[in-house]
């Protein structure tokens, strides 16, 4: 009971940690500062939790990694489209 509750709070703490950033990303229409390098990690890493929560039948682990797989995926995608040079 103790590990579900351990595991549910921080699942919680770290899918909303990039809801800020997101939101930040929208109104700024920039988000020059976050590297692809970390974003591209982070994606990789996150995958390989998947793979993992996946072997071990962990709910908990595989829903906090999808949330964070798109969250991830979602913060590229703006910053690749924010990073776009209008044409002159």
């Amino acid at each position: 009971m103790i590990k579900t509750i351990l595991a549910t709070l921080a699942t919680l703490c770290v899918v909303s940690s990039y809801i800020p950033q997101i939101i930040k990303g929208y109104k700024t229409k920039s988000l020059k500062d976050i590297s692809l390098g970390f974003l591209s990690v982070i994606i990789v890493g996150t995958v390989l939790w998947i793979f993992y929560g996946l072997l071990n039948q962990d709910a908990i682990f595989l829903l906090a990694n999808s949330i964070i797989l798109i969250f991830a995926i979602w913060l590229t995608s703006m910053k690749i489209m924010y990073e776009k040079k209008p044409a002159k």
